[in-house]
């Protein structure tokens, strides 16, 4: 979502692709080697920034961080850049929820309001998506949304319910399957364009922008703006070869485990989640799409 928001900004001139940490975050005192990683390499984990946030107790710090969630992401980026790069920018990848939530504190700089409030304007609610929230879905006092479960037992909404506020970026949002629908489905048929005067998102070559790999030599590590890319034969368009181009994405907080696969040539998708995140909830939620695929996008 944090990419596709940033689509958003780069059609109306706000940002570019090629912006750099530097641009942005002038007053922040950083490691030399960041200055010239750009949003592009950030949203297609090639920024080098390091998966593991735990250096110098940075992780920790962030889980009880007790300011609003764009002091969480600032926290997060002064403590990230203060250290040199995990990985050589623009030519090494490494996934990275860091990364994510530096693109995210950008957009946040920029825009000067929350990514938060920034997804839900430039994104959900023009995708008619009306359920979402941040964090752990519902109330901590009564159980009116499925808990997430850890270990086999379920977590009340509330502090480690959930990631740090300082990754929202990299995938705190919630909502119902109804409505991530919604978001994926604009993935799915978005660089065909909008047909009959059907709304759409962003432009088709932005929507092509974001499922371009960070480096497309890279067969091994194709990675897009936030989607892996791939090739299956059930994914095939009319007239398009044997095999079609397939994105995909999952993830996890530890207490929940989601998927999604999408075919832009056919314009189909399927998304699955499920509230436990362990490696049952992985084999479940892949067995869940393939059985999926297998019904209705033979």
């Amino acid at each position: 979502m944090t990419a596709t928001l940033a689509g958003t900004f780069v059609e109306r001139g706000e940002i570019a692709w090629e912006t750099t940490i530097g641009e942005v975050f002038g007053d922040v005192t950083m490691h030399e080697g960041w200055r010239g990683v750009t949003l592009r390499q950030l949203l297609t984990n090639r920024g080098g920034v390091p998966g593991d946030l735990s250096a110098g107790g940075l992780w920790g710090r962030l889980f009880v961080f007790g300011g609003t969630p764009r002091e969480a992401r600032m926290e997060l980026v002064k403590g990230v850049l203060s250290r040199e790069p995990a990985r050589k920018p623009g030519e090494a990848f490494e996934y990275s929820n860091g990364g994510f939530a530096i693109a995210g504190a950008m957009l946040e700089r920029k825009a000067d309001a929350a990514w938060e409030a920034l997804v839900v304007e430039r994104v959900l609610r023009p995708l008619g998506v009306t359920s979402a929230g941040f964090g752990a879905p519902g109330s901590a006092g009564v159980v009116d949304q499925p808990r997430g479960h850890r270990n086999g037992k379920a977590v009340a909404p509330g502090i480690g319910a959930d990631n740090p506020s300082a990754i929202g970026p990299a995938g705190t949002a919630h909502m119902t399957i109804e409505d991530w629908a919604r978001f994926v489905g604009a993935h799915a048929s978005g660089e065909r364009g909008a047909k009959d005067g059907a709304f759409s998102l962003l432009k088709p070559e932005t929507f092509v922008v974001l499922h371009t790999p960070g480096d497309v030599k890279d067969t091994k590590n194709a990675y897009a703006m936030g989607w892996g890319v791939a090739e299956r034969a059930w994914a095939k368009g009319k007239g398009e070869g044997d095999r079609g181009r397939v994105l995909t994405h999952a993830g996890s907080n530890t207490m929940w485990f989601c998927v999604a696969w999408v075919a832009p040539e056919r314009e189909f998708a399927v998304v699955v989640a499920t509230n436990a995140g362990d490696e049952a909830a992985r084999r479940a939620t892949d067995e869940a799409a393939g059985a999926l695929i297998e019904r209705f996008g033979r």
